[in-house]
């Protein structure tokens, strides 16, 4: 696991013990990491000097460092790892990287007429139809309001005969 630490490092942690068994510089004020599906590279978002540090995960190693917008904060993969998107919220824009060349390939600017905010995430696709248990929870309750209404309905019914 990957975090980014104040002191401008990334520390690796070892999840099977949560020791902290590396860290990495980065740039100042780190912020936000995230890993491509591949598992092969780490982005971070460097918030004080406006850049994105890309490190190699097999030996981890800092192999380049991108210039984005204004205190770069949220930073997430599309789910194929073509892109890595950082939300600046220093300018509120969202710049773009292409991973094949780490080129910041578009910056979407002001695009929503205001702050764009400090966090991204995507919406996650559905591959499990089974419903979790929020969801079955969801679903109990929705089926216990129809009964309710249908209760209602019949109770109107008997009192109008």
């Amino acid at each position: 696991m990957y975090v980014a630490l104040t002191d401008g490092t990334v520390g690796v942690i070892r999840t099977s013990d949560n020791a902290l068994v590396d860290t990495i510089p980065a740039g100042m004020l780190p912020r936000g990491v995230v890993i491509t599906p591949d598992g092969a590279f780490a982005y971070v978002a460097n918030a004080n000097d406006d850049t994105v540090s890309v490190i190699r995960i097999s030996d981890n190693t800092v192999i380049n460092t991108i210039n984005v917008g204004d205190e770069p904060r949220g930073i997430d993969v599309t789910p194929d790892g073509a892109f890595v998107f950082c939300v600046n919220s220093g300018d509120n824009s969202i710049s773009i990287i292409r991973t094949s060349d780490n080129q910041v390939v578009d910056t979407i600017s002001n695009a929503f007429g205001g702050t764009i905010g400090t966090f991204i995430a995507e919406v996650p696709s559905i591959s499990n139809p089974i419903p979790t248990l929020s969801e079955w929870g969801m679903i109990a309750a929705a089926a216990g309001l129809g009964l309710v209404g249908v209760f209602f309905v019949l109770r109107k019914r008997k009192a109008a005969v």
